[in-house]
């Protein structure tokens, strides 16, 4: 593995959408196990997917990025080649609405990661490069879609994984149990400490029993100085640092 690489010297478009810190947060969410199968679904340039073959290095994984983009497709194979990871990763053009018309099958995956688009259609400023908008907002795809296409792909008792904005989290629970995946861990993400959650990351279970454990808050940043990532920031996400 070529981690130097990770992640800043991932290609990705110069105009369109480029991944946050978001993706790197649910990289290192979940540990998997050994020999699992992993789908990430609207990969982008593959950020998820190589991140978290990378924070497990002792672990036999085997992951399939998702997306609908054929020149974000291009983008995360070159960057498993460039990461010296390309027999762990592959990748697959797909509109995810059509996932159960593909070559997935369902009930396939241990682990299946989620960064839907955070805003509605209509809610938010529409960048004037287009390809930005639809990783921005459920222009093609909406949270709904994702969490369907998590549902079929995921075995029975297994694993979903996702990041998403807190404000919206009562509609991400809403739409987990409708389709059957029931939160078991969650963890807000809080810019700095004095300020409200932005984010949340949630583990959820195909048909689990109930029971969530809420988490201890994540910090990212500290008060003073601005923009310095914390210790327990860089303790759960190594590659904040890079």
């Amino acid at each position: 593995m070529n981690i130097k690489h990770f992640p800043r010297g991932l290609k990705q478009p110069e105009k369109g959408f480029r991944f946050s810190v978001d993706a790197l947060l649910l990289s290192a969410f979940i540990r998997p196990g050994q020999g699992w199968k992993i789908l990430d679904l609207g990969c982008g340039c593959g950020v998820v997917g190589l991140g978290i073959i990378l924070a497990n290095p002792d672990l036999e994984l085997k992951v399939t990025g998702v997306d609908c983009d054929p020149q974000m497709i291009a983008f995360a194979e070159e960057n498993a080649q460039n990461l010296g990871i390309k027999d762990k990763y592959q990748t697959l053009l797909l509109d995810i609405k059509q996932i159960n018309h593909s070559s997935i099958e369902a009930e396939s995956f241990d682990l299946v990661l989620l960064n839907p688009p955070y805003r509605a259609s209509r809610q938010g400023r529409i960048s004037p490069y287009k390809e930005k908008n639809p990783a921005r907002f459920e222009i093609s795809a909406t949270l709904n879609t994702f969490i369907q296409a998590a549902r079929f792909a995921v075995k029975n008792k297994k694993k979903v994984g996702i990041i998403y904005l807190a404000e919206r989290l009562a509609e991400v629970m809403t739409e987990l149990k409708t389709n059957r995946l029931t939160p078991k861990k969650m963890r807000p993400v809080y810019g700095r400490i004095n300020k409200p959650a932005r984010l949340c990351l949630l583990q959820a279970v195909k048909n689990g029993e109930p029971g969530l454990c809420l988490e201890p808050p994540l910090v990212l940043y500290k008060d003073e100085p601005a923009n310095i990532l914390t210790d327990q920031a860089k303790a759960f996400c190594p590659f904040l640092k890079k």
